[in-house]
């Protein structure tokens, strides 16, 4: 999508007032010319971004180029927290549909979206700068998902609200790295620090959407005759677009232990306690 530059450049004036250096941890300031915190450390800004990927934070994050293009649009979930909050950290953001002028857009790729550069695990954002925080399949591509769990516990103002799905049983999918997919157990201890007011599998979260990929993938990797015999065992009905299967009764009769020991992502929504235990 093509952005306004006048919304860009609101964007853009409202973050420059909560950056933070990823590196020292002090306040970072605009001067006009780049982006420079108390311990003289400095950021380039680009046109469309503040960059705060250096090769130092690359190299401790396992950060490669990639020419992958992640593109997704918000689940009602997701558009209903943006509708409610004042200003929204989308960690891991990708290329949007939409462009929001309350939603900063975090990245490691330079999309026409994108409004800061930098990795999950130092997020360059002050203490308690967020009314929420969307992490929408992201920490199964960040090499230390925890340290990326308590910056954005650490972002979040006190009452803030989280919505994080982090896959389960889901195919590698490198962005440009795929390193954790997690349990609902492994999820709700990422942020145990948080008031969790949902646990659950939820959306395209359901274990139908990790059957249809598997298969789908499986399918498409054999020779054709091969594919041909393993279609013809009824397979091939289900190697498709998995939404129209949601109101099928093999997906909706599925228990919910069940749901959860084959979910394809699982999710939360938490709130931050107003009276943190940080120092």
């Amino acid at each position: 999508m093509i952005v306004p530059k006048d919304k860009k450049a609101a964007k853009l004036a409202r973050i420059a007032n909560v950056l933070q250096c990823p590196l020292c941890g002090t306040r970072a300031r605009h001067n006009g010319r780049a982006i420079v915190c108390a311990s003289s450390h400095t950021f380039a800004i680009r046109p469309t971004a503040y960059d705060f990927l250096t090769d130092e934070l690359r190299a401790a994050s396992g950060v490669q180029p990639t020419d992958n293009v992640s593109a997704h649009g918000y689940d009602p979930i997701a558009l209903d927290i943006i509708a409610r909050n004042g200003f929204v950290l989308d960690a891991g953001a990708g290329l949007r549909n939409e462009y929001f002028p309350n939603v900063v857009n975090f990245e490691i790729v330079g999309y026409e979206t994108t409004d800061v550069l930098g990795v999950g695990e130092r997020l360059p954002f002050a203490d308690a700068t967020f009314d929420a925080v969307l992490s929408l399949n992201v920490l199964e591509h960040l090499r230390d998902p925890f340290a990326a769990a308590r910056e954005i516990v650490r972002v979040l103002r006190p009452g803030g609200e989280l919505y994080c799905v982090w896959p389960f049983l889901q195919p590698y999918h490198g962005y440009p790295n795929h390193y954790y997919n997690a349990t609902l157990a492994g999820l709700r201890h990422a942020f145990s620090d948080m008031d969790i007011e949902r646990a659950e599998v939820a959306g395209a979260g359901v274990p139908v959407f990790a059957l249809t990929w598997m298969l789908t993938w499986w399918l498409s990797a054999l020779p054709p005759e091969t594919a041909e015999r393993f279609g013809a065992m009824t397979v091939r009905e289900l190697a498709t677009d998995p939404y129209p299967f949601l109101t099928q009764p093999f997906v909706t009769e599925l228990p919910p232990q069940m749901q959860e020991l084959l979910a394809c992502a699982n999710m939360i929504i938490a709130r931050k306690p107003k009276q943190s235990s940080e120092p």
